[in-house]
């Protein structure tokens, strides 16, 4: 091919105006699928970072409450032993 002979290749035809309304459409169709996808991976990250804390917390409240329960083992005995001495040296003190 010579470098110097003109470009006998048809031209394309002119684009119609429908054609480029399908295009132009079809580009933002695609840039809002795009960005659904990015709402939908926000959504089930937000989603999963929140099960993961109430997770952590239910974990946290079960921990706090076995170690007030074991507390609560040795005092209410403690107490239920002291609470008649407590009252009879009050009486014996009023009296």
């Amino acid at each position: 091919m010579n470098a110097h002979a003109p470009n006998i290749e048809p031209e394309a035809p002119p684009r119609s105006v429908r054609t480029i309304a399908i295009d132009a459409l079809a580009g933002f169709v695609g840039e809002l699928r795009k960005q659904e996808k990015i709402a939908e991976t926000e959504k089930a990250a937000a989603a999963r970072e929140f099960e993961e804390a109430v997770s952590a917390a239910k974990a946290r409240r079960d921990e706090r409450q076995a170690k007030a329960d074991a507390s609560l083992k040795e005092i209410r005995p403690t107490l239920a032993e002291l609470e008649p001495t407590r009252a009879r040296l009050a009486e014996q003190a009023a009296g």
